[in-house]
């Protein structure tokens, strides 16, 4: 790791970005048996139980930035498939017409629609993938703790 790359990272975890997560001691009711239970400070992969029933009580994930990261991906694979479906389909005589959300933009454009083009293509493409991707960026970097450009 280079220099600049070091006094970056640890000006990070100065401000607490990358600081270990842990949870501080507090008092519980577990949802089972109703004991209140005092609950210890609680360290990443660690996780407090009920002493009457066993039931779990709270969790401090191991590597809590790993699961909205698979989410993101899954849903950006969701969506490719979501984009080629079909929407809707139109049948007259001897007419069959298949729509799909690209295929209706292209209506849209067609039929001299182009500002309702262009907001169905930023509310049902642009936004949700830009969202996803900013998503993988910020939890990506979040997940090797390294700071990344931006």
């Amino acid at each position: 790791m280079t220099d600049s790359a070091a006094r970056s990272l640890r000006r990070w975890q100065r401000r607490g970005f990358l600081r270990r997560v842990a949870m501080p001691a507090h008092v519980i009711d577990c949802p089972e048996c109703g004991l209140r239970t005092a609950v210890p400070d609680l360290k990443q992969g660690r996780q407090a139980d009920c002493p009457r029933c066993g039931h779990e009580l709270v969790r401090v994930e191991t590597a809590p930035f790993l699961m909205p990261a698979a989410l993101a991906c899954a849903t950006l694979i969701l969506l490719l498939c979501v984009y080629g479906s079909m929407f809707v389909t139109v049948s007259t005589v001897g007419v069959y017409e298949r729509l799909t959300l690209p295929f209706m933009l292209k209506i849209l454009v067609l039929q001299d629609f182009g500002f309702l083009a262009e907001v169905m293509f930023v509310f049902t493409f642009g936004l949700p993938l830009l969202f996803l991707l900013l998503c993988l960026y910020v939890y990506g970097a979040l997940q090797i703790e390294k700071p990344l450009p931006g």
